[in-house]
């Protein structure tokens, strides 16, 4: 990383479902803050490489190639899910309008769970900042589920999901792996704490942001060290799991060209025809067995957790509870 291009100040380091895409737009709101137009670089992850991916993967990616080249190629100016970027001079191309008086950072949700990218980073950019937002890893498990299901060829049930994880071996990129592991954050922490210290990582809760978007902005800008003052538009929500009504809509919504026709609908006619295709959030509901058996899954890694930041995360382990919060907030 010889090349005198720009590197990012700060790190938004996951993990999945977490609210990473919400707040990756409002940190780009902010006058003293430029985030890389490819959320999802993963640049520093040795790991996340096209290689490394399973067929279905690897055709996504692909697929995505000739778009995601435009985009490092063009102006790169509105910001677009991508990646893996693999090679240097793409990677620094991310930050050629940052300019030289706002604070740079980029968004890669596989660096929480990352062995390789704590060490890449403080490498070549040892004095970052990072950011890491943590949600109960078995709703955030059931939420990546759910969001599989909006694209999903063949319907599954969470409980063959949670089977197919458990049961493979491969550490292969897919649909399955590591979709369990995301959610193992004491371990994962306790290897970034390894390469930074306690005070350039701020850890917050998804709950948090859920309950008071404001504040937990403003706790966020301060500890980049930009105006707190500012307050970001959140009047849109980006990554929200849309999930089929049956396995026809599914069909349908991945007839190609019928998303961008639905896009250049009337707004109305959009808000009136998504109930016909999308089932209610709230219709999906985790089965009380798999919630307990994912409460023993994650039960000693959240011991740790709890241990390592001093924070009780009992609240998460309660089998009796839907989407319990833990008893305060954290604070870097």
């Amino acid at each position: 990383m010889n090349d005198p291009g720009r590197l990012p100040d700060f790190f938004l380091i996951g993990a999945p479902k977490c609210g990473t895409t919400s707040l990756h737009r409002y940190l780009g709101q902010h006058p003293g803050l430029y985030m890389s137009p490819i959320k999802e670089p993963h640049f520093f992850a040795d790991e996340v490489r096209v290689r490394n991916f399973d067929p279905t993967m690897k055709a996504k990616a692909v697929a995505r190639a000739t778009g995601l080249r435009s985009w490092l190629d063009g102006p790169t100016r509105r910001s677009v899910s991508g990646g893996p970027i693999e090679t240097r001079a793409d990677y620094i191309s991310l930050f050629r309008d940052a300019g030289p008086f706002r604070q740079a950072g980029e968004s890669s949700t596989c660096y929480l769970w990352s062995p390789t990218a704590p060490r890449n980073i403080a490498e070549h950019v040892p004095h970052a900042r990072i950011l890491a937002v943590l949600r109960n890893p078995i709703d955030r498990a059931f939420s990546q589920y759910a969001h599989m299901l909006s694209f999903a060829r063949t319907p599954i049930t969470f409980r063959e999901y949670v089977d197919s994880a458990l049961e493979s071996r491969s550490s292969v990129f897919s649909e399955i792996y590591p979709f369990l592991n995301f959610g193992l954050y004491g371990g994962q922490l306790a290897r970034w704490l390894q390469y930074f210290p306690r005070e350039r990582i701020h850890v917050a809760l998804y709950d948090d942001f859920k309950r008071d978007p404001a504040t937990f902005m403003r706790t966020i800008f301060r500890f980049l060290g930009v105006d707190a003052a500012f307050r970001p538009d959140f009047s849109r929500r980006y990554m929200e799991a849309r999930v089929p009504r049956s396995a026809n809509a599914g069909r349908m919504l991945r007839i190609p060209g019928f998303v961008a026709l639905a896009r250049r609908m009337p707004r109305k006619l959009r808000s009136a025809l998504r109930p016909l295709v999308y089932r209610p959030r709230r219709a999906m509901q985790m089965e009380p067995k798999d919630r307990e058996r994912l409460v023993e899954w994650y039960r000693s890694d959240l011991y740790r957790l709890s241990r390592l930041l001093g924070q009780d995360f009992s609240g998460w382990l309660d089998p009796e509870s839907d989407h319990k919060s833990v008893a305060c907030t954290l604070r870097a």
